[in-house]
Formats: C-alpha cells, structure tokens, sequence
C-alpha cells in the first residue's frame, strides 16, 4: 500500500503552504525556498528575490522558468533533501503527521 500526494493541498507536498526558514529567509512553501535556492545557485539574485516574495509555490515555480538552471543539477535533490527535513523539523504539527504515516511508502503524483 501507498499514500499517493500531488499538489498544495497534502500536506506532504513541496507545494503545501507553510512557513520555512531557510538560507537565512523566511519562505511560504519549501517550493519558494528551492527555486530561491536554485536562482542564488545560479547567480540570480535579483530573481531570487522575486521568486521568494511570490504568494505560492506556483508562482514561485513559475518566475523560476526564465533561469538557467544547467550548474542546479548536481545539488538539487541534497537541496530538496534539506528542504524536506527542514520543513518537517520546524513544524511539529506536520512532523506528527507524517509520522503518523507510518512505514507506508509515499508516492508524490498521481498515477
């Protein structure tokens, strides 16, 4: 058995809106904190700027379409993976619900 997400509505998504801190900044969603970190990555910094006042993940993801995101490739999923632990850290409420999975696999997406 699986517990399959997609979307900002689960709380398991990279979409779901919640406050990260991260990089030294405050973001909506770890959607916002990973395009922010991904256009810093690229020297960017004006649209990461953009990119992390953006009002949901995706417009967050969206401003991110215009930058070369060629150098991201070798560290975004250890950025994702910070995110995540970083997102699910600093929230005990969405902590004690993904614990409450248990040992069922999560599967992002719909298939």
């Amino acid at each position: 058995m699986a517990i399959r997400f997609n979307g900002a509505d689960s709380f398991l998504s990279k979409l779901y809106p919640c406050r990260v801190d991260a990089y030294s900044r405050s973001f909506r969603s770890i959607e916002n904190a990973y395009q922010f970190r991904k256009a810093m990555f690229n020297n960017y910094e004006e649209s990461a700027e953009y990119i992390k006042e953006a009002w949901s993940a995706y417009i967050a993801k969206r401003r991110s379409d215009t930058i070369n995101k060629t150098k991201t490739a070798a560290v975004r999923l250890e950025c994702m993976r910070v995110l995540l632990m970083t997102k699910f850290t600093q929230s005990k409420q969405l902590r004690d619900s993904l614990l409450a999975t248990g040992t069922v696999e999560l599967v992002e997406g719909v298939q």
